[in-house]
């Protein structure tokens, strides 16, 4: 767990929008998610994990036979990104949880192109920043017409976070 809790640290403590306090409350949560038995995945590269992210289940209250997830948080060491490890460690986790669609609250310059599904879903958690709530549709045409709200349980549940 101390290689992934690195990885977060050195991930975000380099990405401008964030620091080094930021970067301690993203590799705390990564644990927090892990302890709770939350879907994780690892990329390794040299005998070294370079990449991680984690999945939490999410249910639409309109349409909770959906499986769906949201995607938190991810982080690639710097010396590895701009590589494509983010996509293939999205791919891989997307093919093994078998979702009908995953949620990002993120940056539009890193998620909005994969997570370009038009939805009508809201958060779990009120936020200032709904325009970066992003959907990917795993199974075609799932999201079209439901109009829902979000329930999420454990770690992610908490309202500073969105």
């Amino acid at each position: 767990m101390e290689e992934i809790r690195t990885l977060h640290l050195e991930a975000f403590s380099r990405e401008p929008l964030y620091g080094p306090d930021e970067a301690r409350s993203i590799a705390d949560l990564a644990e927090t998610l892990i302890q709770e038995g939350r879907p994780s995945f690892t990329l390794e590269r040299d005998g070294a994990v370079v990449a991680h992210a984690c999945y939490t289940p999410l249910t639409l209250i309109a349409a909770p036979q959906l499986k769906t997830f949201v995607m938190a948080p991810l982080a690639v060491l710097p010396a590895w990104q701009r590589q494509g490890l983010a996509s293939e460690l999205m791919n891989r986790a997307e093919e093994a949880l078998e979702a009908d669609a995953m949620f990002v609250l993120g940056n539009p310059l890193h998620y909005a192109r994969r997570f370009s599904t038009p939805h009508q879903v809201s958060t779990p958690q009120p936020t200032e920043h709904g325009d970066c709530w992003f959907a990917r549709a795993l199974t075609p045409g799932v999201l079209k017409g439901v109009r829902s709200g979000s329930r999420i349980e454990g770690a992610l549940n908490n309202p500073e976070l969105w």
